[in-house]
């Protein structure tokens, strides 16, 4: 619906925003550098999908190197993804976003990050995911995920996903998140692969 190729300083505040494609379903793109970039108020409703495709994420930013972006105070339902957010590669990371105060509904994760480093998921309402409700994936300390609400109860993994994260210093910070997961298969509430420089606390 909106690609923002190299845009900078953009608002997009109190619209609605719905795609009922059943094939590609993305709502707003965003490519190259694109910076400064501010959703807020918004509701984004997708045609609804659990799978893990990124050709339906309601917000998608893949393979390329936004900064400074924040998305906050949106309500986000039926899309594949969420929020999904990839810098280009593990040697060219995307950096800076905030994503805050957003109610998310469905599809495989609502909040999705690779090869980004400097950002905060903080106090979401993430619900009915299938794979996770924070994703993070060869990211990169800074980041903090906290006082989050994730609840789902057709889970097939995890509530939060953290995958080859590393860091310096500090390192990564995930704490007063909730977590709630039911499913059929081996559920985790915070799952750890093979990372580094994590602080983990305060959860329940």
């Amino acid at each position: 619906v909106i690609t923002l190729d190299g845009a900078d300083f953009v608002q997009i505040t109190n619209i609605t925003l719905r795609n009922t494609g059943t094939n590609y379903g993305v709502l707003l793109r965003l490519v190259g550098h694109a910076s400064n970039i501010t959703v807020d108020g918004c509701k984004l409703e997708g045609s609804g999908s659990s799978n893990s495709s990124t050709d339906r994420a309601l917000v998608l930013s893949y393979g390329q190197n936004p900064e400074n972006l924040t998305i906050s105070n949106n309500i986000l339902n039926n899309g594949s993804r969420g929020i999904y957010l990839s810098g280009i590669a593990t040697t060219e990371k995307a950096s800076q976003a905030i994503i805050s105060n957003n109610q998310i509904s469905g599809g495989y994760a609502s909040v999705y990050f690779e090869n980004f480093t400097d950002f905060e998921v903080s106090n979401n309402q993430l619900n009915a995911f299938t794979f996770a409700g924070v994703a993070l994936s060869e990211c990169f300390s800074p980041y903090f995920v906290k006082g989050n609400k994730l609840s789902s109860t057709n889970v097939s993994d995890r509530g939060i996903s953290l995958y080859r994260c590393t860091g310096t210093g500090d390192g990564g910070v995930i704490f007063n998140n909730f977590v709630h997961v039911e499913g059929s298969a081996n559920i985790n509430g915070i799952y750890l692969y093979d990372n580094a420089y994590i602080n983990i606390f305060n959860n329940s």
